[in-house]
């Protein structure tokens, strides 16, 4: 099963194993330890600009590929909104406690849009 944050590891892992090459070689190549390597193909650890030229460059990737490479590293990353907390009555954390009171069930119900409300004809 792939998630938002393993899309560029994924990614990574099928481009070197098309070329039937391991972790270690990339690791030998790129001057890492694999357990580094590992952790960016899991989704762990968000590759660095120089990981990613080294990964190009040990794979000789054509523009094409390295630009759809950088797309995927784009989709690992969400971007949330900083709402200002204010104190113990702030928005965020009203919010949390609410949700911290769920069961599972309700948390889940929660990405579905509420029912329409039925108006009563009297």
């Amino acid at each position: 099963m792939t998630t938002v944050l393993s899309r560029f590891g994924t990614h990574c892992r099928a481009l070197r194993s098309a070329k039937n090459l391991t972790m270690g070689d990339q690791a030998r190549h790129m001057g890492l330890p694999v357990h580094e390597i590992s952790a960016v193909e899991c989704g762990l650890r968000t590759p660095s600009e120089e990981y990613v030229e080294s990964f190009r460059a040990w794979l000789s990737l054509d523009q094409e590929d390295f630009n759809d490479l950088k797309r995927k590293i784009q989709s690992n990353v969400i971007d949330l909104t900083r709402i200002k907390s204010t104190g113990k009555n702030g928005r965020s954390i009203r919010f949390f406690r609410k949700i911290s009171n769920m069961n599972p069930a309700q948390i889940r119900n929660f990405r579905k849009p509420p029912k329409p409300e039925v108006k009563d004809g009297g």
